[in-house]
Order: structure tokens, then sequence, then C-alpha cells
């Protein structure tokens, strides 16, 4: 059985997802449900460092090899995203005031303080949105872990034995 999250030795929450595009339409699900005008952008064409656009925001969803989910790993795909955005917006003229780097882990202070610093660098306030952020918006759309059992499968089964108990109740009265 699997579970939707869990630790792994230095205590980082991480969402357990078996491949990119489950992690990928997964964000796209949960962000389209949280922002009404969030796009998702289909990326195999090109996507210029854009996984999703809501308003004036950049989205990148990221999902490295779990051997790849370190610091320098990390620092390399900001820098190079950064420069597939900035590109982005002389090209197109866009106005982007915010990017967004989703990754199915919350990430280290190291790479919150590096994300920080480019944001003073680019001028664009660049975050990082991990596990502790994509739970806290699944609370708010729950319906979003119907569409991957795999994932969140202790979740749904455990509220199949609550509706159990409860269906129990109403035709086992005391």
């Amino acid at each position: 059985m699997r579970i939707s999250l869990n630790y792994n030795l230095s205590m980082k929450l991480r969402l357990n997802f078996n491949s990119e595009q489950e992690f990928q339409n997964f964000c796209n699900q949960l962000f389209s449900a949280e922002l009404p005008s969030y796009q998702a952008i289909e990326g195999s064409g090109g996507d210029k460092g854009i996984d999703g656009l809501d308003k004036n925001t950049v989205f990148q969803i990221f999902f490295p090899d779990i051997k790849n989910r370190i610091k320098s790993k990390y620092i390399d795909k900001i820098n190079e995203d950064l420069v597939k955005i900035k590109n982005a917006i002389k090209e197109n003229k866009l106005n982007i005031e915010r990017w967004i780097i989703v990754i199915p882990e919350d990430l280290s202070a190291d790479v919150i303080i590096y994300l920080r610093k480019k944001s003073e660098e680019t001028g664009i306030e660049c975050i990082g949105w991990g596990a502790s952020k994509l739970t806290e918006l699944l609370g708010k759309s729950p319906h979003i872990k119907k569409s991957f059992p795999s994932v969140f499968s202790q979740d749904i089964e455990e509220e199949l034995k609550e509706l159990s108990e409860k269906i129990g109740v109403l035709f086992n009265p005391k």
C-alpha cells in the first residue's frame, strides 16, 4: 500500500508520485481548482520554462529523480529556468512578477535562501512550493485525490473504512 506523504531520513516532507507526468497532472489539476485563472501549458513543443500561468505568476513544475533531489540540482534548475523566463518576458512582452518552482518535497533552507537572492537579482519574486504547500492546497480540493489513487490510496482506504463504520451504525443502531 502506498501512502501520500512520507518523511525521508532527514525528516523532509515528500509527496510520492510514480512519474514526472503524474506529478505534473496532479499540480495542474490542483492549481486549476484553486486558482481560477490558472492555465496549464503543454510542454512537449518547448514550454519556455513555463508549465503554468496564473495572472502575473509563472509556475515551473519540476520532478527530478530522487537521487537528484539535492541542493545543486535545484539551484541548476532555478538558474536554467530563470534564464528561460527572462527570455520569454523579453520576447513576448510578458508582465511576470512571480516565479514558482513546484517540487514534490519541501526545499532546504539553502535553496530557499538562494531563491530569495534570485528574487533580488531578477526583480521577479522567486519562491518554491513543496509538499507542505501542495498538501495545504489539496486540503481545499480533496476531490483531486480520486484522480491519483496510486498516490493517495491510503487516504481513500481510510475514507472507505470511515464510511463503512457509519453505514454499520445506521443499520445496526444500539
